[in-house]
């Protein structure tokens, strides 16, 4: 009978220290996650940033929607002010990432879209 009451008596202090060290080690990871936190490079802010922006993209890509997708993509119509959407249509550019030199191909599109524009009108 003794044997019993120290047996449970172990077990129940074990489960005591047992949920301790889970609340210990719970806030030790949000200790270090605030640490961490204060070290972010410039690219996972500006992640951070978009995703506070965004909550409901955020949402769909954690969720994997597809239809996510088609909202999320580079809006050509006003890059750096200019309305560059042809030039990405006829070049094939990609939805997710800028070509390196995509403002002045753009600049130099619009150009010579004037240029022709000035220079066929009076054929006209």
């Amino acid at each position: 009978m003794k044997k019993i009451i120290i047996i449970g008596i172990t077990l129940c202090s074990l489960s005591v220290f047992s949920q301790k060290s889970k609340q210990k080690t719970k806030q030790n990871t949000k200790k270090t996650f605030a640490q961490n936190s204060n070290n972010l490079t410039e690219a996972e802010l500006q992640v951070l940033q978009f995703r506070k922006d965004n909550p409901e993209f955020y949402k769909n890509h954690k969720e994997g929607l597809s239809e996510s997708l088609v909202r999320s993509n580079i809006d050509y119509s006003n890059l750096n002010g200019k309305n560059c959407s042809e030039i990405a249509e006829k070049e094939n550019w990609s939805k997710w990432t800028l070509p390196s030199n995509a403002d002045a191909r753009c600049s130099k599109y619009l150009k010579m879209k004037k240029i022709k524009k000035i220079a066929i009108y009076p054929l006209n």
